[in-house]
């Protein structure tokens, strides 16, 4: 006889109020597609468009293929080490912005329950309310136009520890979304 887990979906509401990390402290990702690690993928999708200086609304899944994951912070938690970068780029592909960045406050150490276990065929998603600024730290806002978001996850996700942490497992497409006055 088999033993399972049952896997419980609900739905996150988190909101993300100020931008993150400066683009002198981090690079752009090297993926342009989407990309998985080992059966773990993730998509991101953007809500309605909206005006310059208001948020918006994005939906993270991660999903599971043939594999279980042990998965930290995938509810993108601000008082914890963000597993990963949300990437701005204008319509010419140029990022503008890397948001989910270290921050200046308070902070907290990880326990048990900042990990989630994703059983193999499951799934786990969170809303979040972005604002895709120029500049992290409450920057301008975008001036209205067409630009895409990118999720960039790192080895820290998998808590794989070391100089892994920081080394990029798996991407999304870049999804685009507009800007109006």
């Amino acid at each position: 006889m088999r033993a399972t887990s049952p896997t419980l979906s609900f739905p996150i509401a988190v909101c993300v109020c100020l931008g993150g990390l400066a683009l002198s402290e981090a690079a752009a990702p090297k993926a342009e597609g989407a990309r998985s690690y080992q059966g773990l993928s993730a998509s991101l999708s953007v809500g309605k468009a909206g005006k310059a200086g208001e948020p918006v609304e994005v939906t993270v899944t991660f999903a599971a293929g043939t594999d279980t994951h042990r998965l930290f912070n995938p509810f993108f938690n601000g008082l914890l080490e963000r597993p990963g970068r949300l990437v701005i780029r204008d319509a010419d592909g140029k990022v503008v912005n890397t948001l989910f960045g270290s921050h200046e406050g308070s902070r907290r150490t990880p326990g048990d329950g900042d990990h989630v276990r994703l059983p193999a065929g499951g799934f786990v998603g969170v809303k979040l309310k972005v604002y895709p600024l120029r500049k992290a730290g409450g920057g301008e806002d975008l001036p209205p136009g067409k630009y895409t978001m990118q999720l960039v996850l790192y080895g820290s996700l998998l808590s794989l520890g070391g100089k892994e942490d920081a080394k990029e497992i798996v991407t999304t497409e870049r999804v685009p979304f507009r800007v109006s006055k």
